[in-house]
């Protein structure tokens, strides 16, 4: 009888552990479904060019720098995204959202040639993580085809000027809505730049 209770006990804790697995995932890919539609409602106020002030909480990014120096660059680059995806699928199986990165400096002298990189939000906080820190955003869309952002990069400029803002290091571009649409004139990018007075 003993024997049996041990057995049974065992059995139970395997199996509440993968329970609780499962429930821990699910919750994960709630969260994710839930971003994806705040996401789509987003989309429904955007306009092409629309640029607005906005208060964002922090956020924890798995950053990969990309290099352009020589024609090697580009397979270095190649084994950097796919080493960005492994560690991202690493933290987790579910992907909050990604995008690339390019620095304030490259957007004053218009070279949208070459971007700093990649990123993916992870949901919790690790040291080997950037902190996008919580605070005042610029946030700019663009619809349609990506050759449109370095208007909308200009334009995010002049509203920043004429508002005495200073803009912070990097500018982080993510599409809204690339799982939910059939044609690129429906893309929206996405584009926020930390800002203070």
């Amino acid at each position: 009888m003993k024997r049996f209770k041990i057995i049974f006990q065992n059995i139970a804790k395997k199996k509440i552990s993968e329970i609780d697995n499962t429930i821990s995932q699910l919750k994960k890919l709630k969260n994710i479904l839930k971003q994806k539609s705040k996401s789509l409602d987003l989309c429904k106020d955007v306009y092409d060019g629309k640029i607005e002030l906005v208060h964002l909480n922090e956020e924890f990014l798995l950053m990969t720098p990309l290099v352009f120096e020589t024609y090697s660059s580009l397979m270095d680059n190649s084994n950097a995204i796919i080493k960005h995806l492994k560690a991202s699928w690493e933290f987790s199986n579910y992907k909050k959202s990604c995008g690339s990165y390019i620095s304030l400096e490259k957007i004053k002298k218009n070279e949208f040639n070459e971007y700093d990189g990649i990123f993916t939000e992870i949901e919790k906080k690790r040291k080997e993580l950037y902190l996008k820190p919580a605070g005042l955003y610029i946030r700019g869309f663009c619809v349609g085809n990506w050759n449109k952002l370095p208007e909308l990069y200009k334009n995010i400029l002049i509203f920043a000027n004429k508002k005495n803002l200073t803009l912070g290091e990097y500018a982080f571009e993510c599409g809204l809505n690339e799982f939910a649409i059939s044609s690129e004139d429906q893309y929206i990018t996405q584009v926020e730049i930390l800002c203070h007075y």
